[in-house]
């Protein structure tokens, strides 16, 4: 008899294919203020799954690899001003990343949603050495889901971490 406990089981999908594009841009738009940009596009698919059992080989091949969103982003502004002896320096970036499964089985209540996280950070660069700097991460106090599982018959969600700020000192 079981301990009526589930467990979770980690396995590797027997051939799996991964197609993909990255694109990168970096612009300088004027002395000091420079635009980055970063896009990748991914399709993902279980090609064959290794399992005694042909029910669960064929619900797995054809599904999309889990934590493979189709559609990830990045988008920031540096800009950095001398002042004296200093460098005062600023950045502004947002993340993006597309929806995506937690399972291999694609199971929709463990699809997570899409989300957009942005951050900034202003600092002062002394003697090209050290920085202090002030931080915030999910500036907008976005609540997102990093990862989603059914154990024991419940759902259990994992969020990514709320607004968050700082002083931070660089050397």
């Amino acid at each position: 008899l079981g301990s009526g406990i589930l467990e979770a089981v980690i396995q590797n999908a027997a051939e799996s294919e991964v197609y993909g594009l990255d694109l990168e841009l970096d612009w300088l738009l004027a002395d000091g203020l420079t635009f980055s940009f970063r896009g990748t596009w991914l399709d993902s698919e279980v090609t064959a799954w290794d399992s005694a059992d042909p029910e669960e080989s064929a619900a797995r091949i054809g599904n999309e690899l889990p934590g493979t969103p189709e559609l990830t982003l990045f988008g920031a502004l540096d800009w950095q001003q001398p002042i004296g002896d200093q460098l005062l320096q600023a950045r502004l970036w947002a993340n993006y990343a597309d929806q995506a499964f937690r399972d291999i089985e694609n199971t929709p209540a463990l699809l997570s949603d899409d989300y957009t996280t942005v951050n900034a950070r202003v600092g002062l660069l002394f003697a090209d050495r050290w920085t202090v700097y002030l931080f915030s991460q999910n500036l907008f106090d976005e609540e997102y889901v990093t990862s989603r599982r059914i154990l024991v018959g419940m759902l259990g969600e994992y969020y990514g971490p709320p607004r968050t700020y700082g002083l931070g000192l660089r050397y």
